[in-house]
């Protein structure tokens, strides 16, 4: 909030407060440097995917593609309405590895679109998982501030 001094807050908003810093201290940097996937637009799983490094752009409203032969247009993080995780065949304890992550989103028209990104098996599979998750630890603390309740405790000014 760029305060200078410490200020009070409710026990509620410290609590969104602490969860907010966990994420920028510990995922922001991650999101910002990106994650190489093969991606895939819409449902149709004949499409052909291509690489991409995914990234939060510098003001933190949209993910950006970037791609060495083609172009990939951005989407604004609010206009994401869902994301489903990709997940492979269970590992010897038998959970579920994630493979990579399907985002549902309106476009520019106001559609909804469908964009598969999976994890690439190369050594840029490790920054590929930090991504994810830093990317599903972002939307959980969107969702909880949509669903929130607003803070209705007086401050002192």
């Amino acid at each position: 909030m760029s305060f200078i001094d410490p200020v009070r807050l409710c026990s509620s908003c410290s609590e969104i407060t602490r969860k907010e810093n966990e994420f920028f201290d510990k995922h922001l940097k991650t999101l910002l440097s990106g994650g190489e996937f093969m991606i895939t637009e819409g449902s149709d799983d004949s499409e052909i995917s291509t690489s991409y490094l995914c990234k939060l752009a510098s003001d933190q409203r949209y993910l950006v593609f970037e791609g060495e032969h083609s172009k990939m247009d951005s989407i604004l993080l609010e206009e994401i309405d869902t994301i489903n995780i990709i997940s492979s065949e269970a590992n010897q304890l038998g959970q579920k590895i994630v493979t990579g992550i399907a985002l549902r989103f309106k476009d520019s028209f106001g559609d909804y679109q469908i964009l598969k990104m999976e994890i690439k098996k190369d050594e840029s599979a490790k920054c590929g998982k930090l991504w994810i998750a830093g990317m599903l630890k972002a939307f959980r603390l969107i969702l909880e501030s949509r669903t929130g309740k607003a803070c209705t405790t007086p401050t002192a000014q």
